[in-house]
């Protein structure tokens, strides 16, 4: 997962979220708060895997540190 990705995800929640502001009956309203809370899991998921990614990294540099020294 990279960081494009997240913030096109994050974007696409934020439209979601004003797209529900004009929303006119409590369907529609569902609808929409439905809608961004999928966007918002599929954003926690991606940063996660962002996370753990980044500890990997972390974890393999330090590895080649210790070799090194």
């Amino acid at each position: 997962m990279e960081v494009g990705a997240a913030v096109t995800a994050i974007k696409t929640a934020l439209d979601a979220a004003r797209a529900a502001k004009d929303v006119h009956s409590q369907a529609q309203l569902d609808a929409a708060v439905s809608e961004i809370m999928e966007k918002l899991t599929t954003v926690q998921t991606d940063l996660l895997s962002m996370v753990v990614q980044q500890q990997e990294l972390v974890e393999e540099e330090q590895a080649i540190e210790g070799g090194v020294g």
